[in-house]
């Protein structure tokens, strides 16, 4: 499972553009071979919980070192088993 603050539209986007940040980070990221039918679920702020718009910022910057830029929504991808 990948949790993700980039939506599915966005992702495939991202993989035409010749110089994105998806491309630059090679084969190894989970979602660059993102397929079509993978299982994707939406979390956004009403239903994420009473604090998911102050929790976020704080544990994704735990988990990934990187600040969140918005913490309005967040995607979930259950990636195939290899």
């Amino acid at each position: 499972m990948v949790f993700s603050p980039v939506s599915p539209d966005d992702i495939r986007r991202m993989k035409r553009e010749s110089k994105s940040k998806l491309s630059r980070l090679g084969n190894a990221h989970p979602l660059m071979d993102l397929p079509r039918a993978v299982e994707q679920l939406e979390i956004p702020i009403l239903n994420g919980g009473i604090l998911f718009d102050l929790a976020l910022p704080i544990v994704w910057r735990a988990l990934t070192m990187l600040e969140i830029a918005q913490t309005n929504r967040l995607w979930t991808y259950t990636l195939p088993t290899t």
